[in-house]
């Protein structure tokens, strides 16, 4: 990656998606046992809720897999 690159490359991302489904479930326990404060559910659920849009308009057919995974990438490094 060079310097000065705001997109993630491929590699970094599908690592970054598997960090984050490893953590899901204690994600969820944490939040079922109000461990997690209100700062990190919010920023848990707006990232979901932008990742799940991008899926739905893949799924539709109005997001091509070239931009579904430029838009999770600039989305995951912006939460970083």
């Amino acid at each position: 990656m060079h310097a000065g690159h705001s997109q993630l490359n491929l590699y970094r991302l599908l690592q970054l998606l598997h960090k984050e489904a490893q953590l899901a479930k204690l994600n969820v326990r944490l939040t079922s046992e109000g461990c997690m404060t209100h700062v990190q559910h919010h920023a848990y659920t707006w990232l979901h809720t932008l990742v799940a849009d991008y899926w739905q308009k893949y799924t539709a057919g109005n997001r091509s897999a070239m931009r579904l995974l430029r838009a999770c990438s600039c989305t995951c490094s912006f939460q970083m």
